[in-house]
């Protein structure tokens, strides 16, 4: 599953703490995560850095990153699929 959370109108663009994050990948069930570049000099957050945490970690991995340096794709579903799935995303502490 590929999210949604491309558009600048995303109310998910925040900085997170890990478990917020972590929380939110498994309530959204999310496979992959694409960070692009751009996006993220506009809207800077910390979600790269949790994902390249994740990658030292051994949690996800790197699956592709463009040439030019665009975008970024990480795998998260090893992670994920090992994390409870919250009820809500009240459950992750986000409100």
């Amino acid at each position: 599953m590929l999210s949604n959370e491309f558009f600048s109108e995303s109310m998910f663009r925040r900085n997170w703490t890990n478990d917020q994050y972590t929380c939110f990948l498994a309530f959204k069930q999310i496979d992959y995560v694409v960070i692009e570049g751009a996006f993220m000099a506009n809207s800077p957050t910390n979600e790269q850095a949790l994902l390249d945490g994740f990658v030292s970690a051994g949690k996800a991995q790197t699956i592709y990153i463009d040439p030019e340096g665009k975008f970024t794709v990480y795998d998260v579903q090893p992670y994920v699929a090992a994390q409870p799935k919250p009820s809500s995303l009240n459950a992750c502490g986000m409100w």
